[in-house]
């Protein structure tokens, strides 16, 4: 089943000196497809040197993208509700849209804390198409689609908020639902982030910061050759069995703890098994 929207984004055009404007309006009719509501969204353009320039995150994110920017490095990355991944540094002169790379006709550039980039560029972004009338309106016009492969990608990305998502990883987190439908986004997301969607000591990566308390250590995430724990200390008499006796300080304190607290409870908590090394884990 498919089901289509039309979306139309009006602008006056003015060519000369670059002049901030209340510009163009976009019109969005959803059509009972649950990723975008119905909405009416006016944003800004420039003018520059003849041509038309919008607020890059705002165009896109009402073509349906979900956006992603570092402000650090200026650079920024957008997933579309056709999961094309779109990836740009702002100043510079081309933009990336999966493996293919699009000159811009002018280079994009920040203004009033926001990137601009042709309409033109958006256009060929999102197969939309432009026109311009004789009262010096620009069109831009776009006929979506609706499917079940639509329902995988909204899936996954309406998780995209969360601090766990990301966006690198997008097209595993995309492969692994279509693999597990049954599954919800998040849990595919989740997997994916522990690497689950790869054969056991596959990708395996080194650990960038061993000593931290929460560190995740599997089948592809490796302590380093030299890994040595530090700040062990024995657990108190009665806390500890066989080879229980050895742990970290600050583990230490919260299994005592808890073992009081269960004791009380009439459960009955001792360390068996706390401290292995390298040589007896293999």
């Amino acid at each position: 089943m498919k089901k289509t929207l039309k979306l139309i984004l009006c602008a006056i055009l003015i060519t000369g000196t670059v002049e901030l404007m209340p510009a163009f309006t976009a019109y969005v009719n959803e059509n009972g497809v649950s990723a975008l509501q119905d909405k009416i969204a006016r944003l800004p353009y420039i003018t520059e040197n003849d041509t038309v320039f919008v607020p890059l995150k705002e165009a896109f994110e009402v073509l349906g993208a979900v956006v992603f920017h570092n402000s650090d490095t200026n650079e920024i990355f957008a997933i579309t509700r056709d999961s094309d991944v779109i990836t740009h540094k702002t100043g510079e002169g081309y933009i990336l849209k999966n493996d293919e790379t699009i000159e811009l006709k002018q280079k994009s550039f920040i203004r009033n804390d926001k990137t601009y980039l042709p309409i033109e560029t958006v256009s060929h972004l999102f197969y939309a198409d432009v026109s311009l009338n004789r009262q010096g309106e620009a069109f831009l016009q776009k006929q979506f689609t609706y499917n079940e492969y639509h329902e995988q990608i909204f899936e996954v990305l309406k998780y995209s908020s969360k601090p766990y998502f990301n966006p690198l990883n997008f097209r595993r987190y995309l492969a692994y639902k279509s693999i597990y439908p049954k599954i919800s986004g998040e849990e595919a997301i989740l997997y994916v982030n522990m690497n689950l969607d790869y054969p056991f000591y596959a990708a395996v990566k080194e650990i960038e910061n061993p000593h931290e308390l929460l560190v995740l250590c599997n089948k592809y995430n490796k302590l380093p050759d030299d890994f040595s724990p530090y700040n062990i200390v024995s657990f108190d008499e009665g806390y500890y069995s066989g080879n229980g006796r050895y742990i970290n300080s600050v583990a230490k304190q919260a299994f005592q703890q808890m073992a009081d607290d269960g004791k009380k409870a009439g459960a009955f908590l001792v360390s068996v098994s706390s401290l292995r090394t390298k040589e007896y884990q293999a």
